[in-house]
C-alpha cells in the first residue's frame, strides 16, 4: 500500500528562507529548460484520453472522468454541487450575503503552466458578456509552486495568494471558488505510485483551500496538457498523461464518502469544498480527441512543456466552455436582463426558465388601447443579426417556444440572445435570454 499524505496539516520542516531558494532554483531550472528546443517530432504516444478511454484501461485502470466509467458527474454528486453552487453568492467582507454590493472571489491555484493558462482565461472572461460583473477571478497560480511545495499551509505560496486576495479588493470570506491544476517536477515513480502521491497531494491542497477561505465551496479541477514535445525531464509524458488519475481519484474518494474530504456538515465536520472536474485538457497530439482537440507544437515554448499564447490560449477557451455549460458553475453568469418598453407601453415579454438549455418559452402580454396585439417576434444574437423569426401573430396575450435554432434549424452556441418584439401599433421591447450547452 502506498504511504498516505493525507492528513489535515502536512508540515514540511523547512525555514522560510530555503522554501523561497527552492522556489527561485525551480524558477530557474523553468527558464533554463526554455532555452531548449522543443521535441516536435514527439506527435503522439499512443494514449487515450480518459475521456475517450470509456470500455478501455490504462495498466489495468478503466476511463472516464468519474466512477462507472463515464464521464458525467454521479446524481448524488451532481445533486450536491448544484446545492453548493446554489450558495455560492455575492458577499460582503464580513461574509455575509450582499446581493447588491457583495463580491463572488474566483482563485486560480498551481504552478507556471496554471499561471500562463489562468492569464489568458481571465483575458478572456473579461471580454465576456455573459460573466457576471460581481465575479472576481483572481490569478492565483504562480511560478515553481508545485504541489510538493504548496503542501505547507505556512509555504510563503499561501502569502501571495492571500495578496492577489487582497489586491483584487476581496477579503478571504469573499472567495467561494477555486480552479486547481498541480503537477510535481521530474517525477521519477513508477504508476500508479507517482499518481498516487500527487492525489495525496492534492487532498492537502484542498483542505487548506477551505482551511484559508472558509465560504470555499467549490473547487473544480483539470490534469496537465499534452507533453509528448517536451525537449526536458521537468514534466514530461507519461506523467502529464498520467496526471488525470490523480484528480479522478481525488474526487472518486470524495464521491465515496472520505471524511478527510468531506464538504457537507451534515456529515460531519467540512474539510474539502465539493470536487469535481473542470475542463480535461489533454489530448494525444495531432491525434484528434474524440471532440477534435490536438495539440500542435507551436502550443508550446522552448522546451515543449509550458504552453506558448496559442496554447494558453486553447486552455482559455477549453475552461471558457466548461464554465459555460457545467450545471455547477450558474453564479458566473449576470442575472438576464429585461429590457421592455416604457410603462405606458404595456409589458415587455417574459421568458423562463431563463437561463435555459433545450428550450425557453416567451410569454407577453403587449395589446394597447387599440387592441393591437404580437405582429412579431424575432432572435438577435450579441452581435444583433437576426437569427430566428419566431412567429407573426396579432393576439394580446400567447406564448411560443424557442429551442435554441436558427430559422434553418442550426444549434447556436451557448450565450447571450435578445428576443426583440413589436406590434401594430409600433410599439416594441426586447428581453434577454441566456443559452447554455
Amino acid at each position: 500500500m502506498l504511504p498516505t499524505l493525507r492528513t489535515k496539516r502536512f508540515l514540511i520542516c523547512a525555514s522560510t528562507t530555503t522554501l523561497l531558494l527552492a522556489t527561485f532554483l525551480i524558477a530557474a531550472l523553468v527558464s533554463a529548460s526554455r532555452s531548449d528546443a522543443s521535441d516536435c517530432d514527439g506527435t503522439t504516444v499512443g494514449f487515450t484520453p480518459l475521456v475517450d478511454l470509456i470500455g478501455g484501461e490504462y495498466q489495468g485502470y478503466s476511463g472516464g472522468l468519474y466512477p462507472g466509467e463515464t464521464n458525467v458527474r454521479p446524481a448524488s454528486h451532481e445533486e450536491a454541487g448544484r446545492e453548493q453552487a446554489a450558495q455560492v453568492v455575492p458577499r460582503d467582507s464580513a461574509g455575509n450575503p450582499d446581493p447588491v454590493a457583495g463580491k463572488i472571489g474566483f482563485v486560480t491555484i498551481g504552478m507556471s503552466n496554471t499561471q500562463s493558462e489562468s492569464i489568458r482565461f481571465l483575458e478572456e472572461t473579461h471580454h465576456d458578456p455573459l460573466k457576471s460583473p460581481q465575479l472576481i477571478l483572481i490569478q492565483g497560480a504562480a511560478g515553481g509552486q508545485v504541489a510538493e511545495r504548496i503542501i505547507d499551509p505556512e509555504s510563503p505560496y499561501w502569502d501571495y495568494v492571500d495578496q492577489q486576495v487582497a489586491t483584487a479588493g476581496l477579503t478571504p470570506q469573499q472567495v467561494q471558488v477555486f480552479w486547481l491544476k498541480e503537477a510535481n517536477p521530474g517525477p521519477t515513480e513508477p504508476f500508479p505510485e507517482h499518481a498516487q502521491i500527487l492525489s495525496d497531494q492534492l487532498a492537502i491542497i484542498v483542505q487548506i483551500l477551505r482551511d484559508k477561505f472558509p465560504n470555499g465551496r467549490l473547487c473544480f479541477l483539470s490534469s496537465r496538457i499534452y507533453a509528448g514535445y517536451a525537449s526536458t525531464g521537468l514534466n514530461p509524458e507519461p506523467y502529464a498523461y498520467e496526471s488525470c488519475f490523480s484528480v479522478r481519484w481525488l474526487i472518486e474518494d470524495q464521491i465515496e464518502g472520505d471524511p478527510a474530504l468531506n464538504y457537507d456538515p451534515e456529515r460531519g465536520p467540512v474539510e474539502a469544498p465539493w470536487l469535481s472536474w473542470a475542463a480535461y485538457l489533454w489530448a494525444d497530439g495531432l491525434q484528434p480527441r474524440s471532440d477534435g482537440l490536438i495539440w500542435e507544437c507551436i502550443d508550446y515554448l522552448d522546451d515543449g512543456t509550458h504552453p506558448s499564447t496559442s496554447g494558453s490560449l486553447k486552455v482559455a477557451n477549453m475552461l471558457l466552455d466548461w464554465i459555460h455549460n457545467d450545471t455547477a458553475t450558474r453564479w458566473y453568469f449576470a442575472a438576464p436582463a429585461s429590457v421592455g418598453v416604457e410603462e405606458s407601453a404595456g409589458a415587455p415579454v417574459v421568458a423562463s426558465p431563463n437561463p435555459f438549455r433545450d428550450r425557453v418559452t416567451l410569454t407577453w402580454t403587449v395589446g394597447s388601447a387599440t387592441g393591437s396585439g404580437l405582429v412579431e417576434a424575432a432572435v438577435f444574437d450579441a452581435r444583433g443579426r437576426r437569427i430566428r423569426t419566431l412567429r407573426v401573430d396579432t393576439r394580446d396575450r400567447g406564448s411560443l417556444d424557442w429551442n435554441g435554432t436558427t430559422d434553418s434549424g442550426e444549434r447556436v452556441p451557448a450565450g447571450a440572445y435578445w428576443v426583440q418584439w413589436r406590434n401594430a401599433d409600433g410599439e416594441s421591447g426586447r428581453t434577454q435570454v441566456l443559452l447554455l450547452r
